[in-house]
C-alpha cells in the first residue's frame, strides 16, 4: 500500500522538479502539463489528451494492487478483525 501512494506522489511531483531543473527535456510529466498554458491562453485539446495518457499509469498500478489496497485500508480501519 505504501509503495503504491509513494509511486502516485512522486508520479504527480511538481514543487521540487520545477525547483531543480533547467533542462525542458528533463520536465517531469506534471511540468510538461503546465507547459500547454501560456501567454496566449491554453490549448485545452492537447491538455486534456495529455493529461489522461499522465493519469493511465497511476491508474493501471491502482488497479493491478486494488486486493492489497483493499486489504490494507481494511487491516488498518478496524484493527486486523
Amino acid at each position: 500500500m505504501v509503495a503504491v501512494f509513494s509511486f502516485i506522489d512522486y508520479w504527480s511531483s511538481f514543487l521540487w522538479p520545477l525547483i531543480v531543473i533547467n533542462d525542458v527535456s528533463q520536465a517531469t510529466i506534471p511540468l510538461g502539463l503546465s507547459m500547454f498554458s501560456g501567454e496566449r491562453g491554453t490549448d485545452w485539446g492537447p491538455l486534456m489528451a495529455a493529461a489522461t495518457l499522465a493519469v493511465l499509469p497511476s491508474l493501471l498500478v491502482v488497479i493491478l494492487l486494488q486486493r492489497q489496497l483493499v486489504k490494507g485500508v481494511s487491516m488498518g480501519g478496524f484493527g486486523g478483525r
